[in-house]
C-alpha cells in the first residue's frame, strides 16, 4: 500500500474512531465513570466532527477520481454502478436485518417502541435516502439502529450530483462552485436552525455543502499542483487541524448554543478536515514523514473497515442496554462499571463483526466493480494509463 493510500486510510481511521468513541464512551457517560478529567471529556465530545472528515474525504476522493477519468465514455453510468456496488449491499443488509430484528423483538414481548427499533421511518424513506430530510424536518430521532444512516444519505445526494458536473464545468467552474458552497453553507445553516429546526441545520444536505466544497477544492489543487501540495510541511498543517478541532470543544452544533453555533461549528470541522487531508497528502510525498508503525497500521485497518464500523457500531453499542432493560443509551446510562463493561464488550463485538462484513459483503462487491463497471479509456487516448480501482480513490 502506498504512503498516499495509507495516509487516506489513516484519516478514515481517525474519523471512524472519533465517531465510535463519541457514541460509546462520551455520550453514555463512560468517560465520567472512568474518571476522565473534564478537559479530556470536552475533547472527546467533538467526535461528531469525524462525520465532517468523512464528507471532506469523500468529496476529495470521488472528485479526484472523476477528474482522472473525465474523458472516459459512459463515465456517469460507471460511477453510479460503482457507488451502488460499494454502498448498497451492506446498506441493504443492515436494513433487512434491522427490520427483522425489530419484528422479532416486538413478537417476543420486548419493550414496545424501544429506542433501538422503535419509531422507524417507513422502509421507502431509507431506500431513497430521504431519512436526513424527514428526520431534520420533524426533529424526531428515529430508530437508533438506523440512526447513523443520515450521513450516508447526505453523501448519496453528493454521489448523484458529482458525475453530472465534475467532467463538464472545468476546473475553474469547480472551484467557483466549491467556493460558493463554502461561503453560503454557514448562512444556510443559520437560517435553517432559526426558521426550521436546529437538527435540520445539522443533517440536511444543503446545510453541509461546505465540507463537500472543501474536498472538491483539495481535489482540484491536487489535479493542478500535486507537487506543490506534496512540498508543503505536514507538521504545521496537522497542528492547524488539531487547533480547529480543539476549538470545536467550545463551539458545537447543539440547540442550546443557538443558531450561530449551528452555523459556525461544521465550518470549523471542515477546515480541520482540510488541514488534516492536505497534511496527509503532503506526508505521502515524504516517505520518512508518512505514518508508520502499529498505530498507523491500526488506524489504516479502521479506515479500511470504516463503512462497516460506521453502520454497525451504534446498533451493537445500544443493544446490550436494551437487553438489560435500560430506557435509553444516553445520557448517563453507563453510570457504573457494569455499564462500562457492557460498552467495552459491544465495541469489541463491533470490530469483530465489521471485519466479517467487510470480508464477506463489502470486499467481494468492490472487486466485482472492476468487472461490471470499469472506467473505460477514451477512444482518442488508447495508450493512456488506465488507473481504475485505485484503493486511494475508493470513498467509504
Amino acid at each position: 500500500m502506498s504512503g498516499r493510500v495509507r495516509n487516506i486510510d489513516v484519516l478514515r481511521g481517525v474519523a471512524i474512531l472519533a465517531v465510535v468513541q463519541l457514541h460509546a464512551f462520551s455520550q453514555t457517560g463512560a468517560y465520567q465513570v472512568l474518571g476522565a478529567p473534564a478537559f479530556a471529556r470536552d475533547l472527546a465530545s467533538i467526535g461528531w466532527a469525524g462525520v465532517d472528515l468523512f464528507f471532506v474525504l469523500s468529496a476529495y476522493l470521488l472528485t479526484g477520481n472523476l477528474l482522472r477519468h473525465r474523458d472516459a465514455p459512459g463515465l456517469a453510468l460507471s460511477f453510479y454502478k460503482r457507488r451502488a456496488l460499494r454502498i448498497l449491499p451492506l446498506y441493504w443488509t443492515v436494513l433487512i436485518v434491522g427490520s427483522l430484528l425489530g419484528i422479532v423483538w416486538d413478537l417476543s414481548g420486548g419493550i414496545p417502541n424501544s429506542f433501538l427499533f422503535g419509531n422507524q421511518h417507513p422502509l421507502w424513506v431509507y431506500l431513497i435516502f430521504a431519512q436526513n430530510w424527514i428526520g431534520g424536518w420533524t426533529e424526531t430521532r428515529h430508530a437508533m439502529y438506523l440512526a447513523p444512516t443520515w450521513s450516508l444519505a447526505v453523501e448519496e445526494h453528493l454521489y448523484l450530483l458529482l458525475p453530472l458536473f465534475v467532467p463538464r464545468i472545468g476546473l475553474r467552474g469547480l472551484c467557483a462552485l466549491a467556493f460558493v458552497w463554502i461561503v453560503t453553507a454557514p448562512f444556510i445553516r443559520y437560517g435553517v436552525a432559526s426558521e426550521v429546526r436546529p437538527w435540520a441545520a445539522y443533517v440536511w444536505t444543503i446545510a453541509r455543502l461546505d465540507a463537500f466544497g472543501v474536498g472538491i477544492l483539495v481535489a482540484v489543487l491536487m489535479s493542478r499542483r500535486p507537487e506543490f501540495v506534496r512540498s508543503l510541511p505536514p507538521l504545521p498543517l496537522a497542528l492547524a487541524a488539531a487547533t480547529f478541532w480543539a476549538l470545536l470543544s467550545r463551539v458545537a452544533p447543539v440547540p442550546a448554543e443557538g443558531p450561530w453555533s449551528s452555523a459556525i461549528a461544521p465550518t470549523l470541522a471542515a477546515a480541520a478536515a482540510a488541514c488534516a487531508l492536505i497534511a496527509g497528502l503532503a506526508a505521502g510525498g515524504r516517505p520518512s514523514a508518512a505514518p508508520a508503525g502499529r498505530l498507523a497500521r491500526g488506524l489504516a485497518w479502521c479506515g479500511e473497515h470504516c463503512f462497516s464500523l460506521y453502520l454497525l457500531h451504534l446498533p451493537l453499542i445500544a443493544a446490550p442496554f436494551l437487553l438489560v432493560g435500560a430506557p435509553q443509551i444516553a445520557p448517563n446510562v453507563a453510570d457504573s462499571f457494569v455499564g462500562v463493561l457492557l460498552v467495552l464488550a459491544s465495541v469489541g463485538a463491533t470490530f469483530a463483526l465489521a471485519a466479517a462484513t467487510y470480508r464477506l459483503i463489502e470486499k467481494p462487491y468492490m472487486d466485482m466493480a472492476e468487472t461490471l463497471a470499469p472506467y473505460r479509456l477514451a477512444a482518442s487516448a488508447p495508450d493512456a494509463p488506465l488507473a481504475v480501482g485505485s484503493p486511494g480513490f475508493q470513498a467509504r
